[in-house]
Parts: structure tokens; sequence; C-alpha cells
């Protein structure tokens, strides 16, 4: 991983003149890259959550969720349960996407009782 982080700095603020978004990423990526990957995920989402648009900080913490084995993207059904999960565990999203999701259900269940 410490390669793959390294690339992505050189990547990352090459891309981004102002480098502000990545200085506010930059504590989770190190702490990823030094195999905290519980305290990496804490950090982004406090970053993420201060700045939704800081992609360094998504690509991170997406980052640091597939080393925590959360993610098994070979596995379409757990990678969309994981989703569900982080929408639903995020304050920011949470209200909104459980009422999406209720009427999700809802309109499934009406049409499955034709």
């Amino acid at each position: 991983m410490a390669g793959t982080a390294r690339a992505c700095h050189v990547l990352f603020v090459a891309n981004d003149p102002s480098n502000d978004r990545w200085d506010a990423a930059q504590e989770g990526a190190e702490l990823l890259r030094e195999g905290e990957n519980d305290h990496a995920v804490e950090e982004l989402e406090r970053v993420a959550a201060v700045d939704p648009n800081n992609e360094y900080a998504f690509f991170f913490l997406g980052s640091a969720h597939f080393e925590k084995g959360r993610f098994d993207i070979g596995n379409k059904i757990d990678y969309l349960r994981a989703t569900v999960e982080l929408a639903l565990e995020r304050p920011d999203l949470a209200d909104d996407f459980r009422a999406i999701l209720y009427e999700i259900v809802d309109r499934e269940r009406q049409n499955n009782a034709k």
C-alpha cells in the first residue's frame, strides 16, 4: 500500500495547485500507509464530513475500508450492502437515504402484490 499511496500523492498534488484538499486528507493517507486502517477511517470520515467535495478523503477512505476487508468488490451483493450501511451511518446522508430506501421498498411491495 505504501507505494500506491505515494504514487497517488504525487498524482493528486500535481493536479491540485492549491493543495488544500490534499493537506486536509494527508493525515488519513499517512495513517493508511502505516497500516492504521481504523484510525485512517476515523480521520478520513472527519475530513469528508467537513468537506464533502474532498476527493482525496473519499479515495483514501475507500482504500482504508478495502484494506479492512469491509468491501468485497468481487461480490456485488456485499458491495451493495456495504454501500447502504455506510450511507445509513453518515449523519449527513442517513435520513434522506433511509427515506429513499423506504420509498423503494414500498414501491416494490406494491408491484409484487399485483
